[in-house]
């Protein structure tokens, strides 16, 4: 992998440590920085998330306004829509491609429960942690 998204992955992986130690800044976050991206985008990297609301993808990664490319559908679905995305940002704004599935660990979907894909709590220790291999491609699983 180039040094860029390394990078960039690395990055996410101490926004993301921030956040499950509860030490989260916030960057990016104010409206001087909303209305900083208002003309243009230039995100790092480019996420396709669960559309859970109870999964902030920003807030997961520590970071702010324009800083990520986020496309959420129910139970993280790679569909024509979401793809088309994706390949948006990659191809247009030069973004990191980053996966995401939504439980976390030792969480299992419960069929016809109607509770969506995801069952989070609140707590940062239940949040899915960053694939830590670093010959995989740029991903989170749970």
């Amino acid at each position: 992998m180039n040094p860029i998204p390394m990078a960039v992955l690395q990055e996410l992986r101490c926004g993301h440590e921030r956040f499950l130690a509860g030490l989260s800044r916030h960057p990016h976050s104010s409206r001087e920085r909303m209305l900083e991206v208002e003309s243009a985008q230039h995100p790092i990297a480019a996420v396709l998330g669960c559309a859970d609301s109870r999964m902030p993808v920003e807030l997961l990664f520590d970071t702010g306004f324009g800083d990520l490319f986020v496309v959420r559908n129910a139970g993280t679905m790679s569909t024509t829509a979401a793809i088309g995305s994706l390949e948006y940002a990659v191809a247009h704004l030069a973004v990191v491609p980053v996966q995401w599935t939504g439980r976390p660990p030792g969480r299992r979907q419960r069929p016809n429960t109607g509770r969506g894909s995801s069952s989070v709590r609140s707590h940062p220790r239940s949040a899915p942690r960053l694939n830590q291999d670093k010959n995989s491609p740029v991903n989170y699983r749970t």
